[in-house]
Order: C-alpha cells, then sequence, then structure tokens
C-alpha cells in the first residue's frame, strides 16, 4: 500500500500539532522572594538573576507532561535593598565557593486541578554546597502564550551549612528559617 505524499504530510502536521513537547526557558517576567525573619524585624531579598528551563507537553492545549526542570539563582543576585544585609548574606552562604543556588528535577507529577494544575517536583537543591532531595510544590496555569508556576518552600538553613546573618556585634541575628516565594513563568 503507498501514501500518498501530501496524506502523509498532512498526517505528520496534524500529530504535531496534537502532541508538542518543547525545551522552555525561564522568563525575564519571573519573580522569586526569599522571605525571613529577625530579632529586629522580617526582611526580603529578590531574587534578581536567574536562569532555568524545563520540558512542557502538552496536547490540545492540555499540559500532560512536565520534566527535566532545572532553575539556578545566582547568590550575588540577591537583593534587599541594604548593602550590609547583602554582604552578610553572600558571606553565610559562601558566595565565592557556591556562587549559586540550584534545582534540579528527578521526576514531577501533575494533576489537573480546577482551571490548572498541581505540580510536585521532586529533585535536588543545592545551597551553599549542600545538596538535599526536596519537594517543590506549585500551581501551574496558562497565562496567554506562556505557563506560570507559583508556589513557596520553607527551607531550614542549618540542613544547608547557612550560618544565621547577624549584625550590630550579633544583637541582631536573622532566624533560621526561610521562605522561598516564587512566580516562574516558562
Amino acid at each position: 500500500m503507498k501514501l500518498h505524499p501530501t496524506l502523509l504530510i498532512s498526517f505528520l502536521f496534524l500529530t504535531s500539532l496534537v502532541v508538542a513537547q518543547e525545551k522552555m526557558p525561564v522568563q525575564g517576567s519571573s519573580e522569586v522572594l526569599v522571605h525571613g525573619t529577625s530579632t529586629l524585624h522580617d526582611w526580603t531579598m529578590n531574587c534578581e538573576q536567574f536562569n532555568g528551563s524545563v520540558v512542557l507537553t502538552e496536547s490540545e492545549g492540555v499540559l500532560t507532561d512536565m520534566s527535566d526542570l532545572q532553575f539556578t539563582i545566582v547568590v550575588k543576585g540577591m537583593k534587599s535593598g541594604k548593602s550590609a544585609m547583602d554582604n552578610n548574606t553572600y558571606k553565610a552562604m559562601s558566595e565565592p565557593n557556591h556562587p549559586n543556588v540550584q534545582f534540579e528535577s528527578s521526576s514531577i507529577d501533575i494533576q489537573s486541578k480546577g482551571e490548572g494544575y498541581a505540580v510536585k517536583a521532586k529533585g535536588k537543591l543545592t545551597i551553599a554546597g549542600s545538596t538535599r532531595e526536596v519537594t517543590l510544590e506549585a500551581t501551574g496555569r496558562r497565562s496567554g502564550e506562556r505557563w506560570v508556576f507559583s508556589g513557596k518552600k520553607d527551607i531550614h538553613t542549618p540542613d544547608y551549612g547557612v550560618e544565621r546573618v547577624s549584625a550590630m556585634m550579633g544583637t541582631i541575628k536573622t532566624g533560621e528559617d526561610v521562605v522561598i516565594d516564587f512566580d516562574i513563568v516558562f
């Protein structure tokens, strides 16, 4: 049986419309914040330098799979608006030896939830040279031509060997726990 070339091309074109798998880079419109506490007041650092990507698979506009999520935050791109706090943070995170915070997924589970998705990405999170297995949870939704994934992750900084940031000869100290708050756009 011979297939007519036009029929074969049409079939391949329609198949590519039904299932599309694409490696998508993190967009600059993404936002990552780190929230913490101290003996004086709460604080927030804006992560201004980051990059990453994910492979998304869609079928007829429906997200069917995610894989190969990689995300890197440049430590010196973390800014609080106070240079002393920033410099103490870089020191506590051993920035000269470990200039990046990195996450690399090993598996990602997605479930349809209302008009969006519940996402659980398991993988390795490396902070200050220490790596731990974690699960990042997020909600995902389509926004125009982009996908947005939003979530929060509690981090106990001593688990990564990060010492509490202190100032004023130790009278002001940050708490040991921080929250990474993210809206990642692909």
